[in-house]
Order: structure tokens, then sequence, then C-alpha cells
């Protein structure tokens, strides 16, 4: 913010003045939300109501993990009190390296 300050208005300000003033006007500073444009509310909901009908011993989760070099996205923001900073960005990664556990109701699947 402070560069978009000096760029737009040639005013100087600290971060930390920018951060007491939009205290002052009731914003506050939080984690940014990120959501995917690829996303499909109606594709997810869908999702959600097929699984549903299976009890939770007939569920397994794979939960991919994994690291690239991705760099540069911000993690936070300044929204209103109230409302969650939401950055709404394309998801691209490079090379990526991953691991991948399956969790059942009884923790997590060995074989």
């Amino acid at each position: 913010m402070a560069e978009f300050l000096y760029r737009h208005f040639g005013t100087r300000i600290s971060e930390r003045s920018s951060g007491r003033i939009l205290r002052s006007i009731g914003w506050t500073r939080k984690t940014i939300r990120r959501i995917a444009q690829q996303r499909d509310d109606d594709l997810r909901d869908r999702y959600l109501h097929r699984i549903s009908q299976h009890q939770s011993y007939q569920l397994a989760f794979v939960d991919e993990s994994g690291c690239d070099r991705r760099a540069g996205y911000r993690r936070w923001g300044w929204p209103p009190k109230g409302s969650s900073p939401v950055e709404i960005t394309k998801f691209s990664r490079g090379k990526r390296w991953h691991i991948l556990p399956v969790y059942a109701q009884d923790g997590i699947v060995y074989d």
C-alpha cells in the first residue's frame, strides 16, 4: 500500500503508518483466502450430496501434500472489519514434489 500511495500520489508513508490508519477506520489485517478461478460450485455440491449417501467406514481420503517453488503470493490483506480478504487468482505451479497418504476412519492406511 505504501508503494501504491507513492506511485499514484507521490506521497511517502511507512507500512506501519498505513496499518495504523487502516485500523483507525475499522479495517483489520487478516490472512488472504485464495479462491481458484477454475472452481465449480455446482460440481462441489453434487460431490457432497453423493458422498453423504455413504457411511464413514466406507470413505477413504487421499491427502496430497507437496511443495513447489511458487513465490510472491500475498499472505495478508486489509479488509473492512467483519469481512475476509479474498484474492481470485489462477493457480499454476512449476515442478512439484508430492507425498500421498490415505486416511480412513481408523487413521492412515498402510499397505
